[in-house]
């Protein structure tokens, strides 16, 4: 899950190749390549936003030196 959504949701749905998604507030229209009306499975995420945020490291300070230029 991309970490800029997993403080809003934990929500997500894998579109097929050609799908077409339209998001509004209140729903998700999903058309699969004809054009066709499409549903996916939702899947529920168990990350959390910190552990999607801090990827492999055990502690933002880990990730934030290992990302620093060398001098």
């Amino acid at each position: 899950m991309p970490r800029r959504y997993s403080s809003v949701t934990k929500r997500m749905m894998y579109l097929e190749n050609g799908d077409i998604a339209r998001l509004t507030r209140e729903s998700i229209t999903l058309v699969d390549r004809l054009g066709q009306p499409a549903q996916r499975q939702v899947i529920t995420s168990s990350l959390s936003p910190n552990a999607v945020e801090l990827g492999d490291y055990s502690h933002y300070m880990q990730k934030k030196f290992s990302s620093s230029p060398r001098h």
